[in-house]
């Protein structure tokens, strides 16, 4: 394994975090900073046959994760239970810090001795010893475990934030703390953000757009805050919402949408994604009420596994499943 990747691949795992509900003591960790928050549970995503699916190819394909077993001791396919994903927004730079909360089971002896001799040092902070990455272009890392059974990996600077809110939790901004009440109870998966839509834009805008991707682009900065989710069962649903600047702008968003919407069916002929997704989107509910935009469509749990099986182009994929 890489020396820089010990430490992120302790929590960060893709495949696993498409799953979420709420873990609130470790939502209350989170400073009240926090501009977007993401909550996963990785015991309830084994107990869907989504879940099941995506761990049978993880076990089946997965060597990283065997090597990280080894080496670590942590198996996240047998060890973590919850992760909370926490950002605090994009910088003047386009930089944002950020945190992922974890609850499991954790060999931090055997953890802390890899990642020193993979090249990581201890850094003393209060009562805690946090594992710290060589700084690289993007600062410094840390990883560490204020409890036996939780793990909190960031920038270092976000991960001494959250250590001393552990002491005298602060509470969220109400904005968000409303849209986490909104989706986290109804949802297996499921995110709730207050960043606005230009935050995004300006770093990443292309000159010389043509007309429509300025109008999607104008779409997408009038977005003030959104939430959304996943419920996992014989169907996937999936729910979006986001609050605008004024109902024209919900208006415009939803038409996005629904142009992208319309362009995925119109592959749906040549392209074997497409043609899965065409009928979620054909019976999709797609409304602007004042200037809130609401989107849900559902999919047999069928689809969302020939979906994971198949490439970008289109294309079945031997060993990735994502």
């Amino acid at each position: 394994m890489r020396r820089s990747s010990i430490l992120p691949a302790l929590l960060l795992l893709a495949p696993i975090a498409l799953f979420a509900s709420v873990d609130s003591d470790l939502l209350t960790l989170v400073p009240p900073g926090a501009k977007t928050v993401a909550s996963i549970d990785v015991a309830r995503a084994q107990s869907s046959a989504f879940g099941q699916f995506v761990l049978t190819r993880m076990n089946q394909d997965d060597q990283h994760l065997d090597q990280l077993a080894e080496q670590t001791g942590f198996d996240p396919r047998r060890d973590l239970q919850h992760v909370i994903f926490a950002s605090f927004g994009p910088s003047s730079s386009g930089q944002g810090s950020f945190a992922v909360l974890g609850r499991g089971i954790f060999d931090t002896a055997r953890i802390s001795s890899t990642a020193r001799s993979n090249g990581s040092s201890i850094r003393a902070y209060n009562s805690w010893s946090i594992i710290t990455s060589k700084a690289g272009e993007k600062g410094a890392t840390g990883l560490v475990f204020p409890q036996a059974d939780v793990a909190i990996f960031g920038d270092l600077a976000t991960v001494e934030a959250i250590l001393d809110n552990s002491t005298a939790p602060a509470p969220f901004d109400p904005q968000l703390q409303q849209l986490i009440n909104t989706v986290g109870a109804k949802n297996d998966a499921w995110f709730a953000s207050i960043i606005p839509g230009d935050s995004f834009t300006r770093h990443f805008a292309v000159p010389n757009q043509p007309p429509t991707g300025q109008a999607q682009a104008q779409a997408v900065q009038s977005i003030r805050q959104s939430c959304g989710g996943i419920h996992f069962g014989d169907s996937v649903d999936v729910s979006l919402n986001a609050v605008t600047r004024s109902p024209r702008d919900a208006t415009s968003l939803a038409d996005v949408v629904r142009f992208g919407a319309s362009f995925i069916q119109m592959q749906r002929t040549k392209d074997q994604r497409a043609s899965v997704m065409a009928d979620a989107l054909d019976k999709m509910t797609l409304t602007a009420d004042g200037s809130n935009m609401h989107l849900a469509l559902s999919l047999p749990e069928k689809d969302m596994e020939q979906l994971a099986q198949l490439g970008p182009h289109g294309h079945t994929q031997d060993s990735d499943v994502f």
